[in-house]
């Protein structure tokens, strides 16, 4: 494999770097993947061209040492330049998910609980830039918090604030309270808040000090976690709008009850009434409902459950769909200027009539 690799072709070689069986067994018996002048050495990570890098950073079989090293700013890490390293911290962080991330506790070897460690982590280290915080903000959205960790995540996100207040960092993070959007250094810190709330051992003095934030980036992390009741949820909203919206909607302890999801599902249909039909609140609400009723049907037990799904709302797909059949239409053309010719009373029941039937034959094609 390393004459292979020596032969300097860009797709052999990122063959081999994508290669999920030789990644992982190289790094355990060849420390370095043999492709270094001597153990340890990572200078050749430097001179990889960007097909090869992603093929290497990309590989969710990258063993559990390498990524921690990379993520402490080890020697990995210290191997690459500044735009190689958000190169290769953007290829690991699309693919961490697909890693097995099951901790067994009963292998002293086990080092998944520390991928996810240093993944959390990171946020001390990462350079405080928009790009990182878009990085970290997407990654801290999706990636489940490791459990018995203590790394002070509360404090840590004040490391992400913009640090010009009159440039285009601040223009870029503002949140839109409506739509449920924070900016990029607001969801990094909505990410630490989370992870700080999953990891409370305080009881309520970390979730009155999450709760009762200035900060509504730190405020969504807790709606995201905490245990709430309906008059809370009722005034978080209130507050919030939006943003308190969809991390109620990421909260499983809310969609266990009866009576709290209830007061999501109102808030979700009055927040959507001003929103764009083809995404809405009340749209993820019923998604989320059609899956936690699949999943865990225990906790709709004795209720009557409507089965709505996301088939009831037009895809961008159908919208083409429906704008192509009738502009391409003859006979629609035809029986519009008839139509049009006549009172426009009449041009309106037209075209309902005409969107309808459209509609209902995409549906029944499937």
């Amino acid at each position: 494999m390393h004459q292979l690799f020596a032969r300097n072709d860009v797709i052999v070689r990122a063959a081999i770097l994508s290669n999920r069986t030789f990644i992982k067994s190289a790094y355990l018996y060849f420390k370095g993947w043999a492709f270094a002048t001597k153990t340890g050495d990572w200078k050749w990570l430097a001179d990889l061209s960007k097909t090869e890098s992603e093929a290497l950073f990309s590989n969710p079989s990258l063993p559990d040492r390498f990524v921690i090293n990379f993520f402490e700013q080890g020697d990995v890490w210290q191997a690459l330049d500044d735009d190689q390293r958000f190169f290769a911290a953007d290829c690991m962080c699309k693919t961490l998910l697909d890693r097995d991330l099951t901790t067994n506790f009963w292998d002293l070897d086990d080092t998944t609980s520390d991928v996810l460690n240093v993944a959390w982590m990171f946020a001390r280290m990462a350079p405080v830039t928009i790009p990182w915080a878009y990085l970290l903000g997407g990654l801290y959205s999706k990636l489940p918090p490791s459990a018995f960790s203590r790394f002070g995540a509360l404090a840590v996100a004040e490391r992400w604030r913009p640090a010009n207040q009159d440039g285009d960092d601040v223009a870029v993070e503002k949140s839109d309270r409506r739509l449920g959007h924070l900016g990029p250094y607001g969801s990094v810190r909505s990410g630490l808040a989370f992870f700080a709330a999953v990891n409370n051992t305080s009881g309520n003095e970390t979730r009155n000090l999450i709760m009762n934030s200035e900060d509504v980036a730190i405020r969504c992390g807790g709606y995201r976690e905490f245990d709430f009741t309906v008059d809370e949820i009722t005034s978080a909203i209130s507050l919030d709008g939006g943003l308190a919206c969809s991390n109620f909607l990421l909260n499983a302890r809310v969609w266990r009850r009866a009576e709290t999801r209830a007061a999501l599902e109102g808030a979700c249909g009055n927040l959507s009434k001003d929103i764009s039909y083809n995404w809405s609140f009340l749209k993820d609400y019923r998604d989320l409902e059609v899956k936690y009723k699949s999943d865990v049907p225990a906790w709709f037990e004795g209720e009557k459950f409507d089965d709505v799904s996301q088939d009831w709302f037009l895809s961008e797909k159908q919208i083409y769909q429906i704008d192509g059949i009738i502009r391409n239409s003859e006979s629609v053309r035809h029986l519009s200027e008839m139509i049009y010719s006549q009172k426009s009373a009449l041009a309106l029941i037209f075209w309902t009539i005409v969107i309808s039937m459209v509609f209902l034959g995409i549906r029944l094609s499937g």
